[in-house]
């Protein structure tokens, strides 16, 4: 019903004007009474409050305002129920007198109810009390929705929370509560109403894929974890195989000994395509076989003190698996335990063995970490050229061309390679294109200065 209670607007004329030509079905803001006096006016009328709450320089306030609060389909709901008022959150050297004299009025409001994302709408009894609350920009029909359910307490979020804290949970929406309680940063409550669903759905249940979403949602919680390494398990049919479903085997996939990894292995071209990224099931792969087969033979090397034997560690996997598998996943064991133990010499030249053959060049956050690991630690100008060729690839790209982080290490490998005019041209870039980085500037002045910018390696 209470779709109904606003739609019955819709038949009447939507262009009403006053003789002044001002619309007068648009919201009837109150602008003039403090805040105690809105709450005694409520109550004499028998009229909720609706209290908007915005900042000044709110982007998503100004659409809602513009494109939602201005319609008369609005206004003619909220005005047969409302008193309705707006309150500006943040000060201003433009404020009026009106919005001076309420500074106290809305820190009380925002310290009060926890006004932490705008727009806020708060939504309060003719007695006043808080019964519901939204956040963030809605169309019409989601606004209305809004303001209608604040008048219902079978909907109003604060009403539906007591009866939960109260531990009466017929008939309770346990997921829409959960999820607005997590909305509205009530961190701790949305866990708790989270885990009370959880106790008591069944396998079956998270046949619902609205289910499913939840529990990711709150995979952080241990009852989350559990369910959804379960639900992973049964997924062993190739025609599961979605999005949702991918990132959740990835996340949580147990080991690579049980079907589900079989499917993943066995289908990781058809799951590239479905993720609509090359190379995703591969790394998924990688990660699992490296963490299931590769880590504990690892920690026995370390254990004794040893060098891996690295053309063993190679066969196994291979024998395993193949040897695409096995070549990519030692190369990437090579880097990870060589900078664990920092051994420099030995970490830049796998990388760079590492990054020219399997690098990820379409990413460029690991293209640059790659690059700029080379220039803090290796003395080694063959690595070096190596890794201004991988920055110069990036900056190539139209994209990144003036991405102050990329120019900044293309700048310091020119340096470290002795062609200091060029560095400081670069270097110049970097500055211009990443003004607040004050590294690059101090980076820029030991250039001027002929001073090392790299960490002296052992």
């Amino acid at each position: 019903m209470r779709q109904l209670f606003w739609f019955m607007f819709l038949w009447m004329p939507v262009k009403s004007y006053s003789q002044s030509g001002s619309k007068i079905n648009s919201i009837q803001w109150v602008n003039n009474l403090s805040w105690d006096q809105i709450k005694t006016k409520a109550k004499a009328e028998n009229k909720f409050i609706f209290v908007d709450c915005f900042a000044t320089w709110c982007l998503p306030c100004k659409k809602m305002d513009s494109e939602v609060l201005a319609l008369d389909t609005v206004g003619m709901v909220l005005n047969s129920r409302y008193i309705s008022i707006k309150v500006q959150m943040d000060t201003s050297k433009n404020d009026n007198v009106i919005t001076k004299k309420w500074y106290s009025d809305a820190s009380k409001i925002m310290n009060e109810f926890k006004i932490n994302a705008f727009p806020t709408f708060l939504f309060f009894d003719p007695n006043g009390v808080l019964v519901h609350r939204g956040i963030g920009v809605h169309n019409r029909d989601g606004f209305l929705s809004l303001a209608t359910d604040a008048l219902n307490p079978e909907t109003q979020y604060y009403s539906l929370l007591k009866r939960y804290r109260e531990g009466d949970t017929n008939n309770l929406n346990l997921k829409w509560l959960a999820r607005s309680a997590k909305l509205f940063e009530e961190n701790e409550m949305a866990n708790d109403i989270a885990t009370s669903f959880l106790e008591v759905i069944e396998m079956d249940d998270m046949n619902d894929i609205d289910n499913v979403k939840f529990v990711r949602e709150f995979r952080h919680l241990s009852e989350s974890q559990k369910r959804l390494r379960d639900y992973v398990e049964n997924i062993v049919d190739i025609d599961r195989l979605n999005e949702l479903n991918i990132s959740l085997m990835a996340d949580h996939m147990n080991g690579t000994n049980g079907k589900t990894f079989q499917l993943f292995y066995n289908n990781a071209d058809t799951i590239n395509e479905i993720m609509k990224t090359d190379g995703y099931a591969q790394r998924v792969i990688d990660n699992l076989i490296t963490q299931q087969e590769v880590k504990p033979i690892l920690d026995q090397y370390n254990f004794y003190s040893l060098t891996p034997n690295w053309d063993s560690i190679r066969f196994l996997i291979s024998k395993r698996y193949n040897d695409k598998y096995a070549n990519r996943i030692t190369s990437s064991s090579k880097v990870s335990w060589y900078l664990k133990r920092q051994d420099w010499s030995d970490y830049t030249r796998s990388l760079v063995e590492y990054f020219d053959t399997y690098g990820n060049k379409d990413n460029p956050i690991m293209n640059n970490n790659s690059a700029w690991a080379i220039f803090e630690r290796s003395k080694n100008k063959g690595e070096l050229l190596a890794a201004l060729r991988w920055i110069e690839e990036l900056l190539n790209n139209k994209r990144f061309s003036n991405w102050g982080p990329a120019l900044d290490t293309y700048a310091n490998l020119l340096y470290k390679l002795g062609r200091t005019k060029e560095a400081i041209k670069w270097q110049e870039l970097a500055v211009k294109y990443s003004p607040l980085d004050t590294d690059n500037m101090m980076r820029l002045q030991k250039m001027k200065k002929g001073e090392p910018t790299w960490i002296s390696s052992k």
